[in-house]
Formats: C-alpha cells, structure tokens, sequence
C-alpha cells in the first residue's frame, strides 16, 4: 500500500501543480474564464479531472487501506477486548489516512498551480512540500512525541490517529485557502 500511496503522491501533484499554471502562462486560462462557468467550478473540475486519471489507483487503494484498517481495529480489538475503542480508532486512522493523503497531495498541487506562474516551479513547489509533510508527520515522530507522556495501546493508537489527524487539518487549510485564493486569479497573469 505504501507503493500506492507514494505512486499517487507523485502523480496528482504532477497532474494538478501544472494544469493551471500552465494554462495562465499560454493564455488559455483567459479563454475558459470568459465561459459560463465560475473560476470555482473550473478549478474543480480541473481538480476532479486529475483526480479521475488515477482512477485505477483508487480502485486498488480502496480495497487496500479497507483491508488494512479491518485487520489493524480487528487486531487491537481481538488482542485486548478492553481497548475496543482504541481498536476502532486504529482501524478508521489506518483505512482514511491513505485518501487524506493523496487528496493532501492533489489539493497542495492545485494550490500551488494557482500561486505560482510557472508550471515547473509549481511542480517542484508541490512535490517538496508533499514531501517534507510526509517526512515530518511520520507515525515513528508521533510515537516518539507521544511516548514521552503515556505508554503502552494509546501510544500506538495515537501514533496512527495524529498524522492522520494533520493531514485532515491539512486538507482543510489547503481547500479552504484554495477556495479563497481562486476567486482572485488574475486575468493576463
């Protein structure tokens, strides 16, 4: 699964950092804006189509991250029926984390497609920063914060729910600040 997850966390910021950017930059962004349509809706159509190029992707990390949450809540659950809730916790961080962080992905390379004139500078913009994310809200970094004030099931557990936890604060920041920022793309830009 973490194949997947770092596959799809190249791809949709490599398919989404550029596709605004570089319609601005040849000037058919111009073209498109004077459609019907409202800047929001091309900008989610723009980010629903590169999310619908990896449709296969989804298909096999559905299965996947449903499967992997089943067996770590079911483990938890099985191996210490008093921690049923940590069980549930663990199994729901672990089936969710992998959509929040490719839509983390997406939703940073739209964004940066938007902020940035270059596509290329877009792209790297995207991938470094969906990088260092991924770096510093490892579950071991969780562990090793979280250790230091309890021990033993919640530990794990809260190793698993807090990145989980960040990149669905994440998700948040970068659609709403996408949401903001797309009203004020400018026309010639």
């Amino acid at each position: 699964m973490s194949a997947l997850i770092l596959f799809g966390s190249l791809m949709a910021p490599a398919l989404l950092a550029t596709s605004i950017s570089y319609e601005r930059m040849t000037g058919s962004w111009d073209i498109l804006r004077v459609t019907p349509l409202s800047q929001r809706q091309l900008v989610l159509a723009k980010l629903l189509g590169g999310l619908a190029r990896l449709r296969l992707l989804w298909v096999a990390l559905l299965g996947l991250s449903l499967f992997q949450g089943l067996v770590m809540g079911c483990s938890i659950m099985i191996t210490s029926p008093q921690a049923a809730g940590w069980g549930w916790l663990l199994g729901l961080s672990t089936a969710v984390r992998p959509w929040l962080e490719l839509l983390f992905a997406a939703l940073t390379g739209m964004w940066n497609g938007i902020w940035i004139r270059s596509a290329v500078l877009a792209l790297v913009a995207s991938l470094t920063a969906v990088f260092l994310f991924k770096l510093l809200n490892s579950s071991l970094l969780w562990m090793l914060v979280v250790s230091r004030f309890t021990a033993g099931l919640p530990m794990v557990a809260y190793s698993v729910a807090l990145p989980t936890a960040s990149y669905a604060l994440a998700v948040l920041l970068a659609g709403a600040t996408l949401l903001l920022r797309v009203e004020r793309i400018d026309i010639g830009a």
